[in-house]
């Protein structure tokens, strides 16, 4: 619920309503997402792999993302292309980042630090390179702030998961929150407000505005 705070003021509607349409539709992407990393990413040091991997595949969404642009005028068209095909880019860029960490573990030493640190740092080039593409257009940067704090509730989320007490609670009351939050977040967004929500700020509406 805090995550989407920043994309408030630019939805039209009841704020209350727009808050709990924001969170619910956040939190339906993010509670799946949560759950799964929790075990996927335990110990930490397997996360290093799939996190260089997803920065490995910035540049080339960006550079395809700008393809499309020039090329496709038909919108949904566009937009579904982009969905598989970016799919796929994340995907091998995971697949080679896992697999060079992977091979570097089994290496001495020295080896495997250096391939680490290339991997690594071809990562953070690749979402430099599309972090300045993202800074340079003035109606993508509000976009990139919900992304952000999506990722740091996502890793704040991660963290709380490691402590015994959050973890007693969240067993007796975290799904029944859950699946409340989404619901309700479900039903308020619907028409005007979920037509605001869509078009001003999509990163944190939810699956249903990236369809």
């Amino acid at each position: 619920m805090a995550a989407v705070l920043p994309a408030l003021p630019r939805v039209e509607g009841s704020a209350p309503s727009v808050w709990v349409g924001l969170a619910g539709g956040s939190a339906l992407f993010l509670g799946p997402v949560l759950a799964v990393l929790r075990g996927a990413l335990d110990p930490p040091a397997r996360a290093l792999g799939p996190l260089a991997g997803v920065a490995l595949s910035a540049a080339p969404l960006s550079a395809f993302a700008a393809l499309l642009k020039a090329t496709t005028h038909h919108r949904p068209l566009g937009a579904a292309t982009f969905a598989v095909i970016s799919l796929l880019i994340v995907a091998l860029c995971v697949l080679v980042a896992v697999r060079v960490t992977s091979y570097a573990d089994a290496r001495s030493p020295g080896a495997g630090t250096a391939l680490r640190a290339l991997i690594g740092g071809a990562a953070l080039m690749s979402f430099a390179a599309a972090l300045a593409v993202i800074l340079g257009s003035d109606g993508a940067r509000p976009h990139l702030v919900d992304a952000l704090s999506l990722a740091a509730a996502a890793g704040l989320g991660l963290a709380a998961l490691k402590v015994r007490e959050v973890v007693s609670v969240l067993r007796r009351f975290g799904a029944t929150l859950w699946i409340a939050l989404v619901l309700v977040g479900l039903f308020v967004a619907r028409g005007p407000t979920f037509e605001s929500m869509k078009k001003s700020a999509p990163v944190v509406a939810g699956p249903r505005a990236w369809l």
